[in-house]
């Protein structure tokens, strides 16, 4: 994969599941959720959803469930923080489409 959108459709296990969050006065709020991927080969892969799409995603995301995603964004990993040995990021946007499946289909497609 290379930097920039992506036309592929890729299936992977969301393996783990990370909240960040902003405590306040009010309470608290999520700003952003990050997560490894696994595709079929076993390569790991770090995604994130910001704070502007996490309503739109979290309600859907469990660590352990594949899911076939399109539509997103790929940027470099911040050297100073990674959740894998990958270089690259995938980047949730309002483009990004999420689709659970139980049967692995044709792995990666062009969109």
């Amino acid at each position: 994969m290379e930097s920039g959108r992506c036309s592929l459709k890729v299936e992977v296990r969301f393996d783990a599941i990370l909240e960040a969050r902003y405590v306040r006065r009010g309470g608290e709020m999520i700003i952003s959720v990050d997560m490894l991927l696994i595709d079929w080969k076993g390569t790991l892969m770090p995604a994130t959803v910001n704070a502007r799409c996490v309503p739109t995603f979290r309600p859907h995301l469990t660590a352990g469930v594949m899911y076939s995603i399109a539509g997103f964004d790929v940027v470099r990993c911040n050297p100073n923080f990674r959740l894998s040995d990958s270089s690259l990021l995938v980047r949730f946007s309002d483009a990004t489409s999420l689709n659970e499946f139980t049967e692995p289909s044709s792995l990666i497609t062009e969109e």
